[in-house]
C-alpha cells in the first residue's frame, strides 16, 4: 500500500521531470506544414490546425521536431542531433520545446507542474493579482469567427473586387482620387471658402476615422479569403486604453512571399479608395454642403494609407518590407543587433558586415531616429493640433459634450503611455538588467 502524501507525490514527480531520460516530448496530430524559403534558406512553417497557432523551424529545428514522437527521450533526441550536425543542441531544445509548449504543439500528460509550483507560490501574491487586472483592462481583446465572416461576405460578391477588370477599375479610381486630393490640398482656401466644418463635423470625423480603420481590416480580411488561407480571428483591442480593430492574418505565413505583401497592402489600399471616392464626389458636386465632410475624411483616409504604409513602424508597411526582404522579425533584430552585436563587432576591429548585416545596421538606425522624431513631435502635436480642436469643441458645448471630450482626452493619453512611456520603461529595465544594477 502506498502511504505516500500529497507533497511526497509533488517531489517524486519533480524528480522525475528532472532526470532527462524519462522526458520523452510528443507533438500533436492536427498540424499543417509548408515549406517555406527566407533569405534563401529553407525552413517549415507549421501550423496547429485546432488552436490556429504557428511555428517557424529552420532545417536543424525541424530534425528535432521529427524526434519528438513521444518515443525519443530528450537524451535521444541530443544524441541524434549530434550525431547529425556534430553539436550538443543544449540552448535550441530548451528555446523550441518552449516555444512549443506556449504554441500548444507538445501534447499534455496530464500534470502541468511548472503551472502547480507558480500557483503554490506567485500566483496567490498581490502583485501577481494587480498585474494580472491590470493587463486585463489595459490590453483587452474582443474577438468573434472572423473566417466565417470574412468567408461570407467573399462567397456573397466579395470575390468580384479581385476580379481582372475590378482591380483595373479600382486603381484607375485611386489614381484619379489621388491626383485630385492633392490638388484640393493645394487650394484648400478656395474650396472651403467661408464654410466650416463645425464642431459636430469635428466629432463626425472622429468616427468616420474608426470606420475607415474597419474597412481597413475588411480589406486585410477579403484579401486573406482571395487567396484561400484562414482569417483566425478578428474583432478589437484595448491597447491601454485605446481601442483598436484588428484582423489575425497569422495563416498567411504559410502562403507565398508576395501573397503575405498583397495582404498588408490591402488594408492602406482599401482606406486610399475611400478617400479618392471622397475627393472625386467633391470634384462632381463642388458646390454640396458636405464638402467639408468629405474633404476631413478623404485627409484621413490618405493620411491613414501613408502612416500604415510607413515601413519604420510595424504596421503594414513594415510587413510588407520583410516579407519582401525575407527577414522575419526584421526591427526586433535589428535593434537587438544594434544594442548587442554592433558595438561588440566595432570595439574588437571587425567591420565587415553581411548583407543581412547590413540590413539590420540601415534599419535599426532609421528606426531609432524615427522613433526619437516622433517622441520630439508630441508636445508640438498637442498644442497645434490636438489642443486646439478640444478647445473649439469644449466652448458653448453642453455637459454631455464635455464628458465626451474629457474620456478622449483620457483615451489620448493612455495611447501616448502605451506607445512611448511603456517602451522606454522596458529599454531601461533591460539596461538595468545588461549592466547588474
Amino acid at each position: 500500500m502506498d502511504e505516500r502524501k500529497p507533497d511526497q507525490d509533488l517531489w517524486v514527480t519533480l524528480n522525475d521531470r528532472m532526470n532527462i531520460s524519462k522526458f520523452k516530448p510528443k507533438v500533436v496530430g492536427t498540424i499543417e506544414i509548408s515549406e517555406q524559403e527566407f533569405s534563401q534558406e529553407k525552413c517549415c512553417v507549421i501550423r496547429n490546425t485546432l488552436k490556429d497557432t504557428y511555428v517557424r523551424l529552420d532545417a536543424k529545428g525541424f530534425f528535432l521536431w521529427n524526434l519528438m514522437d513521444g518515443k525519443h527521450s530528450l537524451t535521444d533526441i541530443m544524441m541524434e542531433y549530434l550525431l547529425e550536425f556534430g553539436s550538443a543542441p543544449f540552448e535550441q531544445l530548451t528555446v523550441l520545446l518552449s516555444t512549443l509548449e506556449s504554441n500548444s504543439f507538445l501534447e499534455e500528460d496530464g500534470l502541468d507542474l511548472y503551472k502547480l509550483i507558480y500557483d503554490r507560490t506567485e500566483a496567490g501574491s498581490i502583485g501577481y493579482k494587480s498585474a494580472h487586472l491590470f493587463q486585463k483592462l489595459s490590453q483587452g481583446e474582443l474577438s468573434f469567427n472572423a473566417d466565417g465572416y470574412f468567408d461570407w461576405i467573399y462567397r456573397h460578391g466579395g470575390w468580384i473586387i479581385f476580379t481582372i477588370p475590378a482591380i483595373i477599375f479600382l486603381v484607375a479610381v485611386s489614381t484619379i482620387g489621388s491626383i485630385l486630393f492633392l490638388w484640393q490640398l493645394m487650394h484648400i482656401d478656395k474650396i472651403f471658402g467661408s464654410s466650416s466644418i463645425g464642431s459636430l463635423g469635428i466629432v463626425g470625423l472622429f468616427f468616420c476615422n474608426y470606420a475607415l480603420a474597419i474597412a481597413h481590416e475588411h480589406g486585410h480580411g477579403l484579401t486573406v479569403k482571395a487567396f484561400g488561407r484562414k482569417v483566425t480571428k478578428g474583432g478589437f483591442l484595448f491597447y491601454f486604453g485605446t481601442p483598436c480593430f484588428f484582423v489575425d492574418t497569422t495563416d498567411m505565413w504559410l502562403g507565398t512571399w508576395n501573397q503575405r505583401i498583397a495582404v498588408s497592402w490591402a488594408g492602406p489600399f482599401t482606406t486610399m479608395i475611400v478617400a479618392s471616392i471622397c475627393s472625386i464626389a467633391m470634384a462632381l458636386f463642388p458646390a454640396s454642403v458636405y464638402i467639408p465632410m468629405l474633404f476631413g475624411i478623404s485627409f484621413l483616409g490618405m493620411f491613414s494609407m501613408l502612416i500604415n504604409l510607413n515601413p519604420l513602424l510595424e504596421w503594414d508597411g513594415y510587413y510588407m518590407l520583410m516579407n519582401y526582404l525575407e527577414i522575419p522579425g526584421l526591427r526586433a533584430r535589428s535593434l537587438e543587433f544594434l544594442k548587442g552585436q554592433l558595438w561588440q563587432r566595432l570595439s574588437s576591429g571587425r567591420i565587415h558586415f553581411n548583407h543581412e548585416e547590413k540590413i539590420f545596421i540601415i534599419f535599426g538606425i532609421m528606426a531609432s531616429i524615427w522613433t526619437i522624431i516622433v517622441i520630439c513631435m508630441i508636445p508640438s502635436l498637442w498644442m497645434d493640433v490636438i489642443y486646439p480642436v478640444f478647445e473649439s469643441i469644449w466652448v458653448g458645448q453642453g455637459i454631455g459634450i464635455k464628458i465626451a471630450l474629457v474620456i478622449a482626452g483620457i483615451v489620448v493619453l493612455l495611447s501616448l503611455a502605451s506607445s512611448i512611456i511603456v517602451p522606454i520603461w522596458n529599454e531601461i529595465k533591460f539596461i538595468k538588467m545588461k549592466l547588474n544594477i
